[in-house]
């Protein structure tokens, strides 16, 4: 088996690491947690604290980027772009709790966008990963219901860990910050949709083909457009693993 194949997990590892990452992105539902701590530190009105939590479903349920990120790189590098939007977005809302990020509502609206984009990436990666890794499509309706249930009760699992061990809130967003970035750039080393999105068929898997630069051929916009494209497998691969 070639080095490259190892690193992939099997269909039944793949759900439960993609359990995990929903259970991350569920964390979008935590604002209440710690939005009283964020509206004193801030001394913000009700509507400017209502914004916040709006900006970061605003990118929890838009999710056309991630959608086009997974087409392009696949699950593998989307979970870690994920991830790392979701402890950059978190971690920067810790830095306003914690007095050394910049104290504006505008800026926490920016923060909670970012980590909510880091949710609906993650989650998108998270169910097409499955979809390839399962061939049987009769499960695609119970893989779904399975996934969304993590997602929908993290919320209230991490609650009762907040109230049981923390008393700062603060400090939970530093928690929630690591767990949920640290969850998906985990996950990202082993998820991969083996042989039906991220690898091709082995008896076709030759070399790799590297993408193409496309600032060499065109213009800025032909450059994004060939970036977002639908990609082969092996550019795929490629992609994904670089």
């Amino acid at each position: 088996m070639p080095p490259t194949r190892r690193r992939y997990a099997s269909k039944w590892l793949t759900l439960v690491l993609c359990e995990a990452v929903m259970m991350s992105s569920g964390t979008l539902y935590l604002f209440p947690v710690y939005s009283p701590t964020l509206k004193r530190t801030l001394d913000l009105t009700q509507e400017q604290l209502n914004f916040v939590g709006s900006a970061a479903h605003l990118g929890a349920f838009f999710s056309l980027f991630g959608g086009l990120f997974f087409d392009a790189f696949g699950a593998r590098a989307t979970l870690a772009l994920g991830g790392s939007l979701k402890l950059a977005g978190l971690g920067s809302l810790y830095g306003i709790l914690a007095g050394f990020a910049p104290q504006s509502h505008i800026f926490a609206a920016f923060c909670a966008w970012v980590f909510g984009t880091g949710c609906s990436t993650s989650l998108t990666a998270a169910l097409g990963a499955n979809y390839a890794t399962f061939k049987d499509r009769t499960m695609h309706g119970r893989l779904v219901g399975l996934l969304l249930s993590f997602f929908g009760l993290s919320s209230g699992i991490l609650s009762l860990l907040y109230d049981v061990f923390f008393t700062d809130p603060a400090a939970f967003v530093l928690f929630l910050a690591l767990l949920a970035g640290g969850v998906d750039l985990c996950a990202s080393s082993a998820v991969g949709a083996p042989k039906h999105l991220a690898l091709p068929p082995e008896e076709t898997l030759g070399g790799f083909c590297p993408p193409q630069n496309a600032n060499r051929t065109g213009s800025w916009a032909r450059s994004a457009e060939a970036f977002f494209a639908p990609a082969a497998a092996e550019t795929k691969l490629a992609r994904g693993q670089a």
